[in-house]
């Protein structure tokens, strides 16, 4: 089983995501990021879960849960989650500043 880890970028999304829910609903906001600790450790057992993104970006594979696209590098022995963002952002971009990163 690979190891997860959550990007800085990643923990910021989750927890504004959190942020706006909470506004309406806690419960469900704490639900919400339950549901995304359950996909990090699908995506721990089954790495290749997600679709590919882009030859330019090995590895970077993005999965959508709900309303939400989590963006993440498979590395090796480890995954790491780069952003998780609402499917209705331009989360595509997101993705072109990670190929300009590397």
């Amino acid at each position: 089983m690979a190891r997860v880890e959550v990007s800085d970028p990643a923990i910021a999304d989750i927890e504004d995501i959190w942020s706006y829910v909470a506004v309406h609903n806690e419960r469900a906001a704490d639900r919400l990021v339950r549901r995304f600790s359950t996909v990090f450790e699908r995506l721990a057992r089954m790495p290749s879960l997600g679709e590919m993104y882009a030859e330019s970006l090995p590895g970077t594979r993005t999965l959508t849960s709900g309303a939400y696209v989590i963006i993440y590098v498979v590395r090796d022995d480890r995954i790491q989650i780069s952003r998780v963002v609402h499917s209705a952002r331009d989360w595509q971009s997101l993705l072109d500043a990670l190929d300009d990163t590397e």
